[in-house]
């Protein structure tokens, strides 16, 4: 089991260019709000639903994200709930933003998110709608996938609510505890978590630190504090649908230490393909055995992670291994982490540029700020499976001719 992980945040200090500083003070969190320097839960919830890029999403679980806001206070039979984000390939983040005080209002919290996620896995995709049409602050002008799609339609409608509603079906869900004070051990979730061994949630606790400046602007700084994925528990596999779901607790799977000393699950590569067809359909299968066939005629190794597996090439002079591209469960190729590899090794950074270059003129998609194409659906993939595969023998033959 793994042990106590706080949340231990220093004083910011802000620097300006004249050399003069600023020491920040902290704001306490307060359920009332008496004066101007303090701020309530309402405050919260408005800054994150109109900047949800200031949850570290994708350090937790990257198969929600980008994530976007879609509703405030969404009723349901349990509750309302303070945020819902969602993401373009049917992913579903809830949000809850409370104090983390003492041991009991931890409990109570913690089973308050989960009771929201049993609720949602009530739902249909179009039980999901109606609700978020009913709260607060609904985003959506239209239906939702339009307007998670507004900038991309890289995903089909089709596949868009098949996702969505295996997802809710099996509790496929991020949920996400965020306030002040939120330094809450490790173990002692896990243990709680036992509890509720009902949905294929992640769960995230974030203390979200809240600054005052001199002129009365604030400062925000996130912090993850724990992870579901970083807590040995067990497997659930949900049967059933709506109100006959039932909950089989499996052996919990092999666990691996990370560089924090806390566990994190690992799969095999059986373990992923179930996992797989689970969140992408049947189909995706074909296309990640073509991937890995592929990647062992080029001599790259298949990490597996929680919810993806990482190609990487090991490296000719020793070290640690290049990551060329990741594979979701969620169906998509994601491209990273090769810029900053190449510069720890001091190698040229033009073999990323062109790499990457190849991939976004290929699969004709966006770079990033900073320089990595943006992620590739299995359906690109499908269309033109031989522009992965030139992309990354040229990026292999550069690295191996680099290092020789």
């Amino acid at each position: 089991m793994a042990g106590t992980m706080r949340a231990a945040h220093g004083s910011p200090l802000i620097v300006n260019a004249d050399g003069s500083t600023e020491a920040l003070e902290r704001i306490p969190f307060e359920q009332d709000v008496s004066d101007a320097t303090r701020y309530d839960e309402a405050w919260l919830q408005k800054v994150i639903f109109q900047n949800p890029e200031v949850l570290p999403v994708t350090e937790i679980d990257r198969s929600f994200a980008p994530a976007l806001p879609v509703a405030r206070e969404v009723p349901t039979a349990a509750g309302s709930i303070d945020v819902v984000l969602a993401s373009p390939t049917g992913y579903v983040t809830l949000i809850e933003t409370k104090l983390w005080r003492n041991p009991e209002a931890r409990r109570t919290v913690v089973g308050q998110i989960i009771e929201y996620a049993k609720e949602f896995a009530k739902w249909t995709p179009g039980d999901l709608e109606s609700a978020l049409k009913r709260s607060l602050g609904y985003a959506a002008t239209g239906d939702l996938y339009t307007y998670l799609q507004r900038d991309s339609r890289d995903v089909s409608q089709q596949d868009f609510s098949d996702t969505l509603a295996l997802n809710l079906e099996r509790g496929r869900l991020l949920l996400l505890l965020v306030g002040d004070g939120i330094r809450e051990s490790v173990q002692e979730i896990a243990e709680y978590l036992q509890r509720f061994a009902q949905l294929q949630f992640t769960l995230g606790l974030v203390d979200l630190a809240v600054y005052q400046r001199n002129d009365g602007s604030r400062l925000l700084v996130p912090r993850v504090v724990s992870r579901t994925r970083e807590v040995t528990r067990a497997v659930i596999r949900i049967e059933g649908v709506g109100a006959g779901i039932v909950a089989h607790v499996d052996a919990s799977p092999e666990t691996e230490r990370g560089t924090s000393g806390s566990e994190r699950f690992t799969l095999n590569e059986g373990d992923f393909m179930s996992q797989l067809e689970r969140e992408s359909g049947p189909a995706a299968r074909a296309i990640v055995v073509e991937i890995l066939d592929f990647m062992r005629e080029v001599e790259l190794v298949a990490d597996f992670k929680q919810s993806s597996f990482t190609a990487r090439l090991p490296n000719p002079a020793g070290g640690s291994a290049f990551s060329l591209f990741n594979v979701d469960t969620n169906g998509t190729i994601v491209f990273g982490y090769l810029r900053t590899q190449l510069e720890r090794h001091g190698l040229p950074l033009q073999v990323q540029e062109k790499y990457a270059n190849t991939v976004a003129r290929e699969f004709r998609v966006a770079t990033d700020k900073w320089g990595y194409p943006n992620s590739v659906s299995f359906k690109k993939f499908r269309e033109n499976p031989a522009a992965l595969k030139a992309a990354v023998i040229e990026v292999v033959a550069a690295l191996r001719t680099t290092e020789a």
